[in-house]
């Protein structure tokens, strides 16, 4: 798996926990609405408050909810997972 992340922000966590790898809105807090528009994808996982780590440009390593394939657009579910 690659990651090249352009530009990584430092956030505080606001909403609840984090999971690593899963989308996180402009709020703070992990996506949790199907197709919601993300600032980045979180490094780690991280509790409500925590300052996190996220790439918000470039690419990403993100968990994935359904299979993907070659030239899908991807949209968050509401696990904040990758989905075509």
């Amino acid at each position: 798996m690659q990651s090249i992340p352009i530009l990584t922000l430092s956030i505080p966590v606001g909403g609840g926990a984090v999971t690593a790898r899963r989308a996180v809105g402009f709020d703070g807090a992990q996506a949790t609405v199907q197709g919601q528009k993300i600032l980045g994808i979180a490094h780690t996982d991280a509790a409500d408050g925590d300052l996190l780590s996220i790439d918000a440009r470039g690419t990403a390593i993100v968990e994935a909810g359904a299979a993907i394939s070659i030239g899908d657009s991807l949209i968050v579910d509401a696990q904040g997972r990758a989905i075509p």
